[in-house]
């Protein structure tokens, strides 16, 4: 397995929006510095442990379908435990394989889209529920999540959003789109984010010399937005999860470069013509996880083979195998229950997050380089720590024990003293 050097320890964690055109041009120099992705694929074992150094504390599981033998599985991402949690076919449509499986944005239920059906279960593979019959028949079979609650999803000419009970019986539904699609083909590639749904008019360009209409709603309004020109292209359309209304898409041909828009259409980033070093073909889909800190990046001739997860902040990456298809990230971006604790002198706060592995988070609301030191309640120190002011220090669970702790953070001019329980749960 290839991947890029470990992140060192002054490798930031706070993710902030980022330059796609800028990550990606870096991060396909990475692999290519770092020489092709061997054949081997990673064991879960494997991808868990780059994970780790990858996440600085976030959790994480992935969910794909496999393309062989048609399983729903799940990588922990914690100890790289593999679930096989269901069955369900990928899909054959005109253009190759496709078909989709989409965590919820709490990470409790799991959606799963082919050719002729939408079914969804919970993330343990109970619960499968059929939510709709004879849907999309050509390309480009992506559902998504509104809310934990709701399912979105094309039924070719038609765009409808279910929401579900605990049980995941289907309680009601809604038509959010209905107008007649301009290509004929119906619509498809369908994500949204809070009050914004984006989707694609299906070679609804074609008559203007371009190709696929990537299009924004304002559902409460019902304002429609076109994202191209109508002599143009554009597919692989993907709403980022932040409420923004900002997409992201690429030239259906993959060989021309990816647009990043907001919802006023103005371009934010362009991604430049970008080639798969396995097999060097065009890359075809980028998916922001639920915490856009990442994104998984995957390319293939005719079907995403190749994988890989992408930290956004310094570009650096791991990679998933061939074998997975479609695969969706889900990250839990509140890492654990965080409290804030006072100083016995000094007046910035920090914030100390009981991750779910065990171990420590503690983070300064600083702009400035410090050093943390962890006492116990006898004086002796258990743990020290630099930071650049923007990464957290993150406390070995062996290190601790339940009880009261002394915190000391010291910068190039200051010293702040803090005193909190560790461990009472």
């Amino acid at each position: 397995m290839q991947k890029s050097e470990k992140p060192n320890n002054n490798s930031p964690l706070v993710y902030v929006g980022f330059p796609i055109g800028t990550f990606i041009t870096l991060f396909f120099l990475l692999l290519s510095i770092s020489g092709s992705v061997t054949a081997r694929n990673p064991t879960p074992q494997e991808i868990a442990a780059d994970w780790k150094d990858l996440s600085l504390g976030h959790d994480g599981k992935i969910v794909y379908l496999t393309r062989e033998s048609d399983e729903v599985m799940v990588i922990d991402l914690s100890d790289g435990v593999a679930h096989k949690i269901g069955d369900f076919a990928v899909a054959k449509t005109s253009f190759g394989i496709s078909g989709s499986v989409k965590w919820s944005p709490d990470g409790r239920r799991i959606t799963m889209q082919n050719d002729s059906t939408v079914k969804v279960m919970n993330a343990d593979g109970s619960g499968v529920t059929t939510v709709a019959d004879a849907v999309l028949k050509w390309d480009l079979i992506v559902n998504s999540w509104s809310g934990n609650d709701k399912i979105v999803y094309s039924i070719g000419d038609t765009i409808m959003r279910a929401e579900l009970a605990a049980d995941n019986s289907v309680v009601a539904t809604e038509v959010l789109v209905s107008d007649p699609p301009v290509g004929g083909r119906g619509y498809c590639s369908v994500t949204m984010s809070g009050d914004y749904l984006a989707y694609i008019d299906m070679l609804g360009n074609l008559a203007n010399k371009g190709g696929h209409r990537p299009l924004v709603l304002h559902v409460p309004t019902g304002e429609l937005r076109d994202m191209v020109p109508r002599d143009s292209d554009g597919c692989q359309l993907r709403i980022k999860p932040d409420g923004s209304g900002t997409v992201m898409y690429c030239e259906w041909t993959h060989y021309r470069a990816a647009k990043v828009k907001n919802w006023d259409g103005v371009l934010i980033d362009s991604i430049p013509i970008i080639k798969d070093p396995v097999d060097n073909n065009a890359i075809q889909h980028m998916r922001w996880s639920n915490d856009t800190a990442f994104m998984t990046v995957m390319g293939a001739p005719t079907e995403p083979k190749h994988a890989w997860i992408v930290r956004n902040a310094d570009k650096e990456y791991m990679y998933l195998g061939d074998a997975l298809y479609h695969p969706d990230l889900w990250v839990n971006p509140d890492c654990g229950v965080s409290h804030q604790v006072a100083g016995l002198h000094g007046t910035n706060p920090i914030t100390v997050t009981e991750l779910s592995n065990g171990a420590i988070q503690i983070t300064a609301h600083l702009h400035t380089g410090y050093t943390v030191r962890l006492y116990n309640a006898g004086g002796v120190l258990l743990f020290s720590a630099t930071s650049d002011g923007t990464r957290p220090c993150i406390v070995p669970r062996p290190k601790l024990t339940r009880g009261l702790y002394i915190i000391i953070l010291q910068t190039a001019e200051h010293m702040f003293i803090y005193k909190t329980p560790l461990l009472e749960k």
